[in-house]
């Protein structure tokens, strides 16, 4: 695990995160699916104020390609969107695929600061996702892209501290208890939730702070915004490593300082090794083993993978 500033971390390392739109992976309808997509609702959902024609078109076009009540709406949004609405819905797309691949890059040696959030704006500008022409020479423009890919890294860490804590504890009468260890979620089980919930903006209200950075002078619609980024995270050892490290913190220090916590035990974890790329290691993997030990069932392999 290199220092954040290290010049092994490369903008290259996320190539792999495709860019919005992103198609999503054809799956056959089944009875669970079929049940979830109410085709009768179809005529309620599609009362758009757009053009009939295309509207009746889209409306055909749901039917047969099988659309779910959400994605219906999703579509309805869309239709009904100006064209600084749907800039600004695909700024979100792509902000929400690299931030989310950062975020759970194993070679990233801080939760925090502005490297990370640097990083992504950078990989967006170098491909023009969707972006004003020569945004990096208008200062005002950059700025905001900039500010919103760092409130997208806020939700991030937002939405994995409550993850994390879901995993140890649980909610009575309106405060959060300790779990017996055994009945808290194994770092297997935490990792998939961290993957699946991070993937999704949960914020409505950050969505619309994030629209009013990025488009600040339009009045845009800013209802129906979570998007779900498609990215190709997977869960290998080195990611279960490193959120264990992120377990291990917040059962010392769960307030407002877990995250500059968080930092400080990762600085301290490669310090004791002299920054030793394979002593890092060993020693990140023995924070995994004692967590596999102490929460939840040890009844699942991990399987090693390219680092995400």
């Amino acid at each position: 695990m290199a220092p954040i500033n290290s010049d092994d971390f490369d903008l290259d390392d996320f190539e792999e995160v495709p860019s919005s739109p992103s198609r999503p992976e054809k799956q056959k309808a089944t009875y669970e699916t079929a049940g979830a997509s109410d085709h009768s609702a179809v005529a309620g959902v599609l009362q758009l104020n757009a053009n009939g024609n295309v509207l009746a078109a889209a409306k055909r076009y749901a039917g047969i390609k099988r659309l779910r009540v959400d994605q219906l709406t999703e579509v309805e949004t869309f239709l009904n969107d100006t064209p600084a609405g749907r800039e600004v819905r695909n700024y979100i797309k792509n902000i929400g695929h690299y931030v989310s691949a950062v975020f759970f890059s194993v070679r990233l040696a801080a939760f925090r600061g502005d490297h990370a959030t640097k990083l992504v704006t950078a990989k967006l500008i170098s491909l023009c996702l969707d972006l004003p022409e020569n945004i990096e020479h208008d200062i005002a423009s950059y700025d905001r892209l900039d500010e919103a890919v760092g409130e997208f890294f806020t939700q991030r860490r937002s939405l994995a501290k409550k993850e994390i804590r879901d995993s140890v504890c649980k909610k009575a009468s309106g405060k959060f208890t300790a779990l017996p260890d055994k009945e808290c979620l194994n770092i297997y089980k935490l990792t998939q939730n961290l993957i699946k919930g991070l993937c999704l903006s949960h914020s409505e209200g950050d969505d619309k702070k994030i629209c009013c950075l990025l488009r600040p002078a339009e009045k845009l619609p800013t209802s129906g915004i979570r998007l779900h980024v498609k990215t190709r995270i997977i869960v290998t050892v080195e990611l279960c490593a490193r959120i264990a490290i992120m377990r291990r913190v917040y059962q010392m220090v769960s307030g407002q300082d877990y995250w500059p916590s968080a930092d400080n035990s990762m600085e301290a974890l490669q310090k004791k090794v002299g920054y030793d790329k394979d002593r890092i290691g060993r020693l990140v993997k023995d924070v995994l083993l004692k967590d596999r030990a102490k929460y939840g069932v040890d009844d699942y392999q991990i399987e090693e993978g390219t680092p995400t």
